[in-house]
């Protein structure tokens, strides 16, 4: 790759550990006289040849854990007024299951969803961010009780009892397949 990435492609097959790549990622002006564009060229689209989609087991992740992705993107990125009553948050947020796990769920569809140079992003933001913070934000999620200032003990499980002896979930009721009679 020659001058500064122009293709989302290109973005993700940058080392984040490398300098340069992380000072792009940044967008630092100071990166400019060392990465000269070509005058008046315009950018190659690479071959898919040079380029071809890593399968799921061969992708490399941007960030090697929940933690380091929550802190260095989500927080990062995801700003919004927190007041501890309408609009919760917890600074010590992996002191909540609940919110591990969707935040866990968040991080790993957009490792896989950031690889998709068309609509990979807005697909990522529709389908998991927007409805994953909803909940973690909300009055009623699994921050409730917590300020901005600091965690407040965590939520105890919903209650439950144990059911009867020789209790069974029912059953959904067989319906035929196409061409099967009943």
């Amino acid at each position: 790759m020659t001058g500064r990435p122009h293709l989302s492609t290109e973005w993700d097959q940058l080392d984040p550990r490398d300098e340069l790549a992380g000072e792009l990622a940044r967008g630092d002006r100071a990166v400019d006289d060392r990465v000269p564009d070509p005058v008046g060229a315009e950018p190659e689209a690479p071959a898919a040849a040079d380029h071809p989609r890593p399968s799921a087991t061969e992708r490399e992740l941007v960030f090697d854990s929940l933690e380091g992705w929550v802190r260095g993107y989500l927080l990062a990125m995801y700003r919004r007024a927190v007041s501890g009553t309408a609009t919760t948050w917890c600074p010590e947020w992996w002191r909540h299951p609940e919110a591990v796990l969707r935040l866990e769920a968040l991080w790993r569809a957009w490792e896989y969803l950031r690889l998709e140079p068309t609509t990979g992003l807005s697909v990522w933001f529709r389908d998991h961010c927007d409805q994953q913070m909803a909940q973690l934000l909300s009055a009623d999620g699994p921050f409730r009780g917590c300020k901005p200032a600091g965690h407040r003990r965590a939520l105890e499980p919903l209650p439950s009892i144990v059911p009867p002896a020789g209790w069974r979930a029912p059953r959904a009721p067989h319906r035929p397949a196409a061409g099967e009679t009943a």
